[in-house]
């Protein structure tokens, strides 16, 4: 029996056109002879209502997206706890749970993994009842994202203009965080409840989570010296921030985080605003997607990282 696809496309999100995605999702689907329908997002809201018509109505049997962390995320939360499969086409900017499920960042050859049909079952997390598929955080990568999102410019570049700005004047707060087997306070520069290991663009900042073992990764990234926040970088992006003093890591079913005051927070990347107490909960395998398979974490720039956390650590040392 074939299956029925819609297709979600966002056409803000990436380089390609609203016309250069629908050609190229008809010739796709006219290729393999099977039926699809096309619905493009007009704004904010949209992929999410679209995903739970079709839901309600039995008339697909699987959804495709194609679109960044935001857009999945919106698909996603309305596909929890169904039968309908996911499938993923990244055009964001990070594409953090396509590239942690290891699919092609080439549209041609994620849509190939989509239409072989091979699926696993998914954890999601949810704070204060908000879905997250990726990560979850507050303190200074929360800051980032609400002032990135109020930027007119868009980019890698645009972002990092943020970070440096953001981080002249970022002042961390002190956490309180109670887990099934633990309770402790911080001043942490982050505090970050992963789902996947990482937040787009191989950034990792749980580099051995999971999405198939009911647990969130927690990581708390202490406060330390102007210098850190280089090193950091560098091991977000090398994938070895266990060896990093500054990190702490526990995994956990359920946590709560509370502060004196609200939170600026964000899910997937979208910032939100929180309350003084957060209730974070694991739901395992709720997410049928569509994946090459979940890969082992490999970090990457292995041959020159430990000269440059060589170089760090000596420069830290002068401060």
């Amino acid at each position: 029996m074939k299956r029925r696809f819609l297709t979600i496309a966002n056409p803000i999100s990436g380089t390609a056109s609203k016309n250069r995605l629908g050609d190229f999702v008809v010739r796709c689907f006219n290729e393999l002879k099977m039926k699809n329908e096309l619905l493009f997002t007009g704004g904010g809201g949209d992929a999410r209502r679209f995903a739970e018509e079709a839901v309600a109505s039995g008339s697909v049997d699987a959804i495709i997206v194609i679109g960044g962390d935001g857009t999945v995320n919106e698909v996603a939360s309305a596909l929890c706890g169904s039968d309908v499969r996911m499938g993923i086409i990244p055009s964001g900017s990070g594409n953090g749970l396509a590239r942690h499920l290891g699919l092609p960042l080439d549209p041609v050859e994620a849509f190939k993994v989509t239409l072989n049909g091979h699926s696993i079952a998914c954890d999601y997390a949810t704070a204060n009842g908000k879905p997250f598929f990726c990560t979850f955080g507050v303190g200074f990568d929360a800051r980032v994202s609400h002032a990135f999102s109020k930027c007119r410019r868009r980019g890698k570049f645009a972002y990092l203009r943020v970070i440096i700005h953001e981080s002249k004047s970022y002042k961390p707060q002190k956490y309180r965080v109670s887990t099934p087997d633990c309770n402790f306070s911080r001043e942490a520069l982050i505090l970050a409840v992963c789902n996947s290991s990482q937040y787009g663009n191989n950034a990792y900042i749980a580099p051995h989570a999971s999405l198939t073992d009911g647990l969130l990764d927690i990581t708390v990234v202490n406060t330390g010296n102007p210098l850190d926040l280089a090193r950091n970088s560098i091991e977000l992006f090398t994938g070895f921030i266990k060896n990093n003093r500054r990190f702490e890591t526990l995994r956990a079913t359920t946590l709560t985080i509370e502060s004196e005051k609200q939170m600026e927070g964000h899910l997937d990347g979208e910032p939100v605003m929180f309350p003084q107490k957060i209730e974070i909960e694991c739901h395992p395998k709720s997410l049928n997607v569509y994946c090459a398979g979940e890969p082992e974490f490999k970090p990457i720039l292995t041959p020159i990282a430990g000269t440059l956390q060589e170089i760090q650590a000596a420069l830290s040392k002068q401060f």
